[in-house]
């Protein structure tokens, strides 16, 4: 950030106060509180040692409230999430905006992880790193993935994983889709892309940081 200072998140999921009763996920931010669906549990041997939620790759996933009108095209996004998934057989979503015409997909699909954004004109671009085995299965790790707008009509997505730059893709566009829909966690609203393991600390900041 050129302002030397990075900004709060708009979601910001640390797990850590879930009442599993009603799958209320708090937010410092109570304009994008979260809807948990599905039947969760609470794991506690996550990255930094507080609670984790658990997706059970059935019918898992968190609804972010107040987000369906989210434009980020001007100022480009961060996501970001701490992920420990099970296996490498499913397509496996983290944070999404994606059913329909939406921008945004970030996921699990066989060995690769792909960050996904559609633009005006319903065109997808992608940028996608590829495992080399799957030694990361059962261990936890950090996610992190931008879009940044570089001129009127050029913007860059790229993928972080454990702090590392591993992939980037330059899109001829610098402007999304609008929006439709809600953020989800765990999921891209089908049956087919409920994550398999254990999310914490989702993030997501209408900046890149």
């Amino acid at each position: 950030m050129s302002q030397g200072y990075a900004p709060f998140p708009l979601v910001d999921f640390d797990f850590n106060n879930v009442d599993l009763t009603t799958n209320f996920i708090d937010n410092p931010n109570p304009l994008y509180t979260g809807q948990g669906w599905g039947t969760f549990h609470l794991i506690t041997n996550s990255k930094d040692g507080t609670p984790a939620l658990q997706f059970n790759n059935v019918d898992t996933f968190i609804s972010v409230a107040n987000t369906v009108s989210w434009d980020f095209s001007s100022t480009g996004f961060t996501l970001q999430a701490d992920v420990n998934r099970y296996t490498n057989t499913d397509e496996d979503s983290m944070i999404t905006k994606w059913y329909g015409a939406d921008y945004f997909l970030l996921k699990f699909e066989g060995n690769s992880i792909i960050f996904s954004v559609r633009v005006v004109g319903d065109v997808r671009y992608s940028a996608q790193y590829n495992f080399p085995d799957n030694s990361y299965l059962h261990q936890w790790h950090t996610i992190k993935a931008t879009y940044k707008p570089t001129s009127a009509t050029s913007s860059v997505i790229t993928i972080y994983w454990d702090g590392n730059n591993v992939a980037s893709y330059n899109v001829p566009s610098a402007t999304l889709m609008p929006s439709w829909n809600d953020v989800k966690v765990g999921n891209a609203n089908n049956a087919w892309s409920v994550f398999n393991g254990g999310i914490d600390n989702v993030k997501i900041w209408n900046a890149v940081v």
